[in-house]
């Protein structure tokens, strides 16, 4: 089943009696597709929606009372809690195979068809509940459809078919009885079919595909090849197949072979960052890996082997709207989108290499997560602020 939202185009503070009027064409939409009088595969319902809408009303029939201010936030709408989110707060966004999104929050999962929410939570009153924590911090597609969900307290996969959620355990090779749950902060599922989990204090741990640890890899002082944190924040296998891992102090690149992480904290910092916490890690179509921080966004170009630096700079329009990255996003298009914590959504024109600014009043919000959609509405999860549709 698609994500079903047909006439999706929205006019901010319409008046009530338009409001009436744009159910009439809606409903005119419809029975003209049923009765096969529009063709089926029309793609962007937005379009003709205002046609249908310009056709039928002249402008100075329709009251829309938009003040200049609301110009400027008209790319946004907002879902929130009063139309069935479990929390404002969103921490990852899925679009699965079947069209359905998935948020993660720190108060359920929830399952959203454009209508309505089906929320999976922890039930603190039921012995027998599932789900031991309501903390979700990542959602993972596999090549099956499997839903792979990492909270903070173990890992969870949910069936496409019958979207039952079920405890994936993880054991130790040695003591196949012993059941590993981890406070999983990143995962992955690299080519090889390995699973990895970013912990919060364990460092990084590779799983097969039966649930067994066949890698626990972990900061030692006194060993330089060794990670640099044990915390994770970030997992990413680029087409060449190299492990990108970023932490709270630092990104590493494992070489599989070996077991060393090579250590690139230096060479950021040799470019400009005063601050290297990781937060995103993302590769563009070309083959360059984006790295998402706090102290600015950085790319790492395999052909020159460099690392650029991209920062906000006062009074540069075309610059970062903000330096501390949250999250990274590349659509079909080939845009890069960057959510950031104080300055709202910007995406990268490449050829130009500037940053367009997309303000609106809610995202005053910290963001989150980003995902855009196969019908190319892009979604951002926000921290308190909800659930916006650009």
């Amino acid at each position: 089943m698609a994500l079903p939202l047909p006439f999706p185009f929205f006019l901010p503070n319409v008046h009530p009696f338009n409001n009436r009027i744009l159910s009439a064409i809606r409903g005119i939409i419809h029975l003209f597709s049923a009765k096969c009088l529009l063709p089926r595969n029309i793609q962007n319902w937005k379009l003709l929606g205002l046609a249908v809408f310009a056709g039928i009303f002249p402008t100075g029939y329709i009251r829309s009372e938009v003040t200049p201010a609301q110009r400027r936030h008209h790319y946004f709408e907002r879902i929130t809690v009063e139309h069935g989110l479990p929390i404002n707060t969103i921490r990852c966004i899925l679009q699965d195979k079947r069209g359905f999104l998935w948020l993660g929050t720190h108060n359920g999962l929830a399952r959203y068809d454009g209508y309505n929410f089906k929320i999976y939570a922890n039930d603190p009153n039921d012995p027998s509940s599932l789900l031991a924590d309501n903390g979700f911090n990542v959602l993972f597609e596999d090549r099956s459809g499997t839903i792979w969900v990492a909270t903070n307290k173990g890992l969870y996969t949910i069936d496409p078919i019958t979207e039952t959620l079920s405890k994936f355990p993880v054991r130790e090779m040695d003591r196949p009885g012993v059941i590993r749950d981890f406070d999983n902060r990143s995962f992955y599922i690299d080519s090889r079919n390995h699973l990895w989990l970013g912990t919060r204090d364990n460092g990084l741990i590779e799983i097969n595909a039966k649930g067994h640890i066949i890698a626990h890899y972990r900061h030692r002082a006194a060993d330089p090849d060794s990670l640099n944190s044990d915390l994770i924040s970030a997992i990413f296998e680029d087409t060449r197949g190299d492990l990108w891992v970023g932490t709270k102090t630092g990104l590493d690149r494992l070489d599989r072979n070996t077991g060393i992480f090579h250590h690139c904290t230096r060479k950021l910092v040799k470019v400009g960052a005063g601050t290297i916490e990781i937060t995103d890690i993302n590769e563009d179509r070309s083959g360059v890996v984006w790295i998402g921080t706090k102290g600015g966004l950085f790319n790492y170009d395999p052909e020159t082997d460099s690392f650029t630096h991209f920062q906000h700079r006062e009074g540069d329009p075309g610059s970062l709207s903000d330096n501390n990255v949250q999250c990274l996003w590349e659509d079909s298009d080939g845009i890069m989108w960057i959510g950031t914590e104080t300055g709202g959504l910007n995406a990268l024109d490449r050829e130009r290499k500037v940053f367009k600014y997309f303000p609106s009043g809610d995202l005053e919000y910290p963001i989150l997560s980003l995902h855009k959609d196969r019908s190319g509405i892009l979604w951002i999860g926000t921290d308190d602020g909800g659930l916006l549709k650009m």
